[in-house]
């Protein structure tokens, strides 16, 4: 009865020693498989910050590319102001009105408001 007792236990240590050794196994493949992991995340990571330094570059070419248009355009205003009051031409925006007025035909006819008994049809010009 000892004897089969011992080879219960024996059978049982043999049982956790292997299982122990599954275990150890899982343990190291899990290991390599966090590892593979963590260098496809660094890679992902050094992409992505290539990526964000070559956004951010732009950005900055963009921004000095608005500044520069910003100096030439207030350059630009700035000589087209001083010809204006070296030569006393008018602004734009009056020789628009002017030509808009011209092209309008000047000053035009209006009709009287709804109701009106001015120049309606079937009806006798007041008596004074």
């Amino acid at each position: 009865m000892e004897e089969s007792r011992l080879d219960k236990m024996e059978d049982m240590l043999a049982t956790l020693i292997t299982m122990a050794g599954n275990m150890n196994s899982r343990l190291e493949n899990s290991i390599a498989e966090q590892s593979k992991m963590s260098e496809r995340l660094d890679c992902m990571e050094e992409s992505f910050n290539a990526r964000f330094e070559k956004i951010d570059e732009r950005m900055d070419k963009l921004q000095e590319d608005q500044r520069s248009m910003r100096r030439e355009i207030m350059e630009k205003l700035i000589v087209i102001q001083a010809d204006r009051r070296l030569t006393g031409s008018k602004t734009p925006t009056s020789s628009l009105r002017e030509n808009q007025r011209n092209l309008n035909g000047g000053s035009t006819a209006r009709k009287g408001p709804i109701g009106s008994t001015n120049h309606q049809w079937g009806m006798k010009e007041p008596s004074h």
